[in-house]
Formats: C-alpha cells, sequence, structure tokens
C-alpha cells in the first residue's frame, strides 16, 4: 500500500495550536480585518441607485448600507458582519410578507403622490437579494492573505 508520511506534521501542529493559544489577539485581530473587508465589499454591494441592474437592493436612503456592523465574537474565533435592520434578512434571504390582523395589505407603490398608486394584496413575495454572502465569497481570497499574513508573522516571531 502506497502512502505519505510527512516527518514533523505532529510538530508542527502543536507549535501552530500553541501559539494561537499563546497569541489570541493576533488571530481576533486577524478576525476583526476579515470582518472590515467582508463589510466594505457589501457596503460597495449596497451602492447601486434605484434602476439600476436588480442583483442587489436598490439604495434609497442608504440606511442598509449605514447599518452593517463588524464584530469578533468573545472567544476570538469568529467574526460577524451584518446589520441589525429588521429587513436585512428579507434582502439577504427573501421573505413572504402577509398581513397580520387584516385580511389585506395595502401600501402606496410610487415617488410621490402624483406617480404612484396603492396596492391591496394578500401576500408580497420579495425575492433574495443577497449583499453579505456575495461580499464573503468576493472577498474569501483577501481573508486567506490576512490570515496566511498573520500565521507567518507568529511562526517568525513577530506578533
Amino acid at each position: 500500500m502506497a502512502g505519505i508520511r510527512i516527518i514533523g506534521a505532529n510538530e508542527a501542529q502543536a507549535r501552530f495550536d500553541g501559539i494561537v493559544r499563546r497569541e489570541p489577539k493576533v488571530i481576533a485581530r486577524a478576525l476583526n480585518q476579515a470582518g472590515y473587508i467582508v463589510a466594505g465589499q457589501a457596503t460597495k454591494n449596497l451602492s447601486a441607485g434605484v434602476g439600476s441592474a436588480h442583483t442587489y437592493p436598490w439604495t434609497r436612503k442608504g440606511f442598509l448600507k449605514n447599518s452593517i456592523v463588524t464584530q469578533v465574537d468573545p472567544s476570538g474565533r469568529r467574526a460577524y458582519v451584518g446589520s441589525g435592520l429588521v429587513y436585512a434578512p428579507v434582502h439577504e434571504f427573501g421573505a413572504t410578507i402577509r398581513p397580520k390582523t387584516k385580511p389585506y395589505l395595502v401600501f402606496f407603490v410610487g415617488e410621490k403622490a402624483g406617480s404612484g398608486h396603492w396596492v391591496r394584496t394578500k401576500q408580497v413575495t420579495i425575492p433574495p437579494r443577497p449583499y453579505l454572502g456575495p461580499a464573503l465569497d468576493t472577498m474569501r481570497p483577501a481573508i486567506k492573505r490576512k490570515f496566511a499574513e498573520a500565521i507567518s508573522k507568529l511562526l517568525a516571531g513577530k506578533p
């Protein structure tokens, strides 16, 4: 039976694990930078104005775009990027909205009273227009580079 044996792999893994335990701030810093990289791309994704290609949500006033934050959890092992706005997941994943207490949803469509109309319907389906997932996908190579740099510095003894 053919196989490959890497001499010193266990020692290298043990050294790496020790470095991560001794230098959690370096990993947390890399996670924080990775979060900002994704948040920056998500903000760019949300910069399309009304009437542009509708791959991402349109930006009217910029509330969603300006609400994107990044945070590293207390363990220092995860970074979160997102928005606390109630409608943020609706744009990312899509949703079907139905009335809660009345038989119909009623809303106005249009910019101003003279150029729009009222709509009365039992439900509205909003398709997904993700902006965070594509930001992560786009920036994955940059994030890998950021972690490679941090780990190389640690292995070289330079925190």
